[in-house]
């Protein structure tokens, strides 16, 4: 009896309510994989960017012990509902990962309510935001949205369309995202290293941001300009360039 209770709490993968709840996830993997590389260009904390950080904070928490109770496809096209099978499943998986990114999402709450959200452990805080980055493999659990997709857009057009479509749109995203991301890391060292070079360097500013006068222009465009560096890194050209040995080593692993 007890074991039949177990498995009526259990959630079958396809059924609607975990559609409805990867709808929900969606949007909010996407939020993250755009506004957490952003935070390294220190940006100060908006209300709606707090509010999001709580709804996405509260959402994931109560994922968390939903997808011990979510069956699963095994190998075979089968639906795993065991909950024991389940529980061990999700622990060889996703479990870590996710445990990683609930412990960033917590650990922000915790070191600004005990007051080490100051310059001084600024740093730390950065850290455990960017850990959350991980989330964005969440992107590869969504099997419910890409056949919800797949099977609304087959009504429109052919499915072999449908699949050249697709593969299409997640290449672009893919490209536009790392961008993103790389874009992000060089306004990061721009705006962290600020030491002047030594009076017989060859460096002619302590950053990129100086080095190219733009000091004083609003953080949306430096952030413009370093999405431009990032794209030029693709086709060759030189309207911005390192000004320091760490930009440098950053361009070329780049």
């Amino acid at each position: 009896e007890e074991s039949r209770f177990q498995s009526w709490l259990m959630l079958h993968p396809g059924c609607r309510a975990c559609f409805l709840w990867d709808a929900c996830a969606t949007p909010l993997v996407m939020y993250d994989s755009c506004v957490i590389p952003l935070q390294l260009l220190d940006l100060p904390p908006a209300p709606a960017l707090v509010m999001m950080s709580w709804v996405v904070r509260l959402f994931w928490t109560i994922d968390f012990p939903l997808c011990f109770r979510t069956g699963y496809y095994d190998g075979s096209g089968h639906v795993v509902m065991n909950p024991r099978r389940v529980a061990l499943h999700y622990i060889r998986t996703w479990f870590a990962t996710d445990f990683l990114c609930l412990v960033a999402d917590w650990s922000e709450v915790v070191l600004g309510d005990i007051g080490l959200g100051t310059a001084r452990w600024g740093r730390t805080v950065r850290i455990t935001r960017m850990l959350r980055i991980v989330r964005v493999a969440r992107l590869f659990r969504l099997k419910n949205m890409s056949t919800l997709m797949t099977q609304i857009t087959e009504f429109v057009v052919s499915p072999e369309l449908v699949i050249i479509s697709l593969n299409g749109i997640k290449i672009i995203s893919i490209f536009i995202w790392v961008n993103h991301v790389v874009a992000c890391a060089w306004c990061y060292l721009g705006l962290s290293n600020t030491e002047s070079p030594a009076a017989d360097s060859d460096f002619r500013a302590e950053n990129w941001i100086v080095g190219h006068m733009l000091e004083n222009e609003p953080k949306s465009y430096i952030y413009a300009s370093a999405y431009h560096w990032s794209l030029q890194q693709f086709s060759g050209a030189a309207e911005i360039w390192p000004w320091n040995l760490s930009e440098r080593i950053f361009a070329l692993i780049t």
